[in-house]
Order: structure tokens, then C-alpha cells, then sequence
């Protein structure tokens, strides 16, 4: 573990940077930015889970250069209508959209 932050309610929320920002990107962004501040190196990428997962989050990562992966929740805000559209998947298929582009993975072994 590089960072952490306990949550203790609305001030834990009102002390992070990035306000404009929804709260489950502003703790991510807090917490890249304190790893960043003793970290060395290049290539970081960051796994999330669909609470954290946004576009938001993705782009201010990518202006850090680290990449993100993550599940998303389709009701999430400033999502592309691809990603929104709900669309049946086969057996053994994966729905991925990777900087812009919206593809269907099919016959992917996990």
C-alpha cells in the first residue's frame, strides 16, 4: 500500500482537492497525487472499481500519464452513447471501450 485516506464523513469530502470534481474521483486524484509526490518511475496504471471508474477520473489520469481500468456503472455520467447502449453479449464475449474506440471481444479465455 502506497497511500491511504480514512473517511470520516463531510470532512474527510470538504479537505480534498478538485472540487468541481464528483467525490469518488477527487479521493482517487488526492491519493495518485500524494503517491506521485514519492513515487519514481513511469507506466503506472490504476485498476478501479465501478464506484471510482469515470470519465472524469480517466482524463485527469491521463493528463498525469497513468492509464485506468476499471468497470463502469452505465448510468454514470459523461459516459459515450456506445458504451450506453445496451447491446446482447455471447457467451465468452467482452464489451471494451479503449480510448474511443467501442469494440466487442469475442473468444477471450480468461
Amino acid at each position: 500500500m502506497c497511500g491511504f485516506e480514512p473517511y470520516y464523513g463531510a470532512a474527510t469530502t470538504e479537505q480534498l482537492p478538485y472540487p468541481g470534481h464528483p467525490f469518488s474521483a477527487r479521493i482517487v486524484l488526492h491519493l495518485i497525487d500524494n503517491v506521485l509526490q514519492t513515487a519514481t518511475g513511469t507506466g503506472y496504471h490504476l485498476f478501479t472499481d465501478r464506484y471510482y471508474t469515470s470519465c472524469v477520473l480517466a482524463d485527469e489520469l491521463l493528463k498525469r500519464k497513468i492509464h485506468l481500468t476499471g468497470t463502469v456503472m452505465k448510468n454514470r455520467s459523461g459516459l459515450p452513447a456506445a458504451v450506453k447502449k445496451k447491446i446482447k453479449l455471447k457467451q465468452q464475449e467482452t464489451q471494451a471501450w479503449v480510448y474511443g474506440l467501442y469494440r466487442v471481444y469475442k473468444d477471450m479465455t480468461i
